[in-house]
């Protein structure tokens, strides 16, 4: 199985070229250059690899939610290669994404809050279980409002907008910084794709200000084993 994943969605542009389960190129550039950076690392991967290039069976991408401009440069090129090349595209959310790398290091079996910088005074949230499954809706939130989607003590805080989270959730919750790793990213895709689960569409992901209140935590809480073709 040869899997290409691109992530673009958050502060970053990467690259991963994943044959038969073991990474064998990876390429990243931290900044907003985006388009030609990351046609760079394409072509990089073409030239060092042109067989496998040209017998890729996956073309695995995040879909957001993220800040627009890089999210839409991203899934543009991965929209364009999977056409050139009649390549399946995955696209993964990219909360789940964040949420699949802590439960991979999550010992302690405790739930996963995920909280993402949106660029906005809000950020990006979700509530996953110990085996990133989905117990809350995507949303857009003020930090200040967290704890009520939080459903017990024993959460793990993770993502990039920890330094914009509320004092108390710092003092009264594990937390711990992390960023969309594209190489994990690779690696969902082919769990996903061996245990024959949906994927996402190459379309962007974008939110509304939600407000959360302990009615919809409740809502959610009776409806979280319900699972939802988007997660």
């Amino acid at each position: 199985m040869r899997i290409l994943a691109i992530e673009t969605s958050g502060n970053q542009t990467a690259v991963c070229f994943f044959r038969q389960g073991l990474v064998i190129d990876l390429l990243q550039h931290q900044g907003q250059e985006g388009g030609a950076i990351l046609i760079k690392q394409l072509r990089h991967i073409q030239d060092n690899w042109p067989e496998d290039f040209a017998n890729i069976n996956y073309i695995a991408v995040t879909v957001g939610p993220a800040p627009y401009t890089g999210l839409r440069m991203g899934l543009a090129a991965v929209q364009g290669l999977g056409l050139a090349l009649s390549r399946p595209i995955w696209g993964i959310n990219t909360l789940k994404l964040v949420a699949w790398q802590a439960a991979q290091k999550n010992e302690t079996r405790k739930d996963i809050l995920v909280v993402l910088d949106s660029k906005r005074p809000e950020i990006f949230a979700q509530l996953f279980n110990d085996d990133a499954y989905p117990l809350t809706p995507e949303i857009l939130v003020k930090p200040e409002l967290l704890p009520t989607v939080i459903r017990q003590q024993s959460t793990i805080i993770v993502g990039n907008a920890i330094t914009q989270l509320w004092h108390q959730l710092v003092r009264d919750y594990e937390v711990k910084n992390s960023i969309p790793d594209v190489s994990m990213l690779a690696k969902l895709a082919l769990h996903q794709i061996q245990n024959q689960e949906s994927c996402l569409p190459a379309i962007p992901i974008y939110l509304k200000s939600a407000d959360v209140s302990v009615a919809k935590k409740q809502f959610w809480l009776i409806n979280d084993r319900n699972p939802a073709s988007r997660y």
